[in-house]
């Protein structure tokens, strides 16, 4: 996903070593757009080949916190 940011967004950096993640990357956030507003900000993401599970469950964490911040 693009690193440019505007005001009121969200941008998402991924570094993976798994090839082409990228469609499972976009539908993950489509997902979770689906379900709650997502922060405005800047997420780097370095996955290290996780799971679709360890890394919503993950993210979704770091989204609770930024609501607390």
């Amino acid at each position: 996903m693009a690193p440019e940011q505007s005001a009121g967004t969200l941008s998402v950096v991924i570094k993976t070593s798994v090839d082409g993640s990228g469609l499972r990357w976009q539908h993950l956030f489509e997902r979770l757009a689906s379900l709650r507003t997502l922060p405005a900000g800047r997420l780097e993401i370095n996955d290290f080949g996780a799971t679709p599970g360890v890394a919503r469950l993950r993210i979704e964490q770091v989204f609770e916190e930024a609501t607390h911040a």
